[in-house]
């Protein structure tokens, strides 16, 4: 079931095409975690969301932010992301926004990016 944790045994199985299985060992077990699910913003609110994925060295962690004004014009907002800046970097040049949001200002090795109108 992909709504509940589990857990899967794993065998590490190394062949050749020609003489097919040559050796097996059992490698344990590998937990599984449960599908993801996502809240639905179809009333007045603001939803920020991150990858649901495991993200390694190297990787981008991306944060989509997404507001519903129940049909009326956004007339302020003010976004503040908090990070651990020893294990995170922010990347101005990979910023994508929509609509009329500003550029973000990041706080430079404080782990603090600020969005406001």
């Amino acid at each position: 079931s992909s709504t509940e944790a589990s857990s899967a045994a794993v065998v590490l199985t190394a062949a050749y095409s020609a003489t097919g299985t040559v050796a097996m060992q059992d490698a344990g077990t590998v937990a599984l975690a449960r599908t993801p699910v996502h809240t639905s913003l179809s009333s007045v609110g603001v939803l920020a969301q991150l990858s649901a994925a495991p993200l390694y060295p190297t990787d981008t962690l991306s944060v989509s932010v997404r507001a519903h004004t129940g049909g009326l014009a956004l007339q302020s907002y003010d976004i503040k992301v908090t990070f651990n800046s020893a294990v995170l970097s922010f990347d101005t040049s990979s910023v994508q926004t929509t609509g009329h949001l500003p550029s973000p200002t990041p706080s430079t090795g404080t782990g603090v990016i600020t969005f406001a109108s």
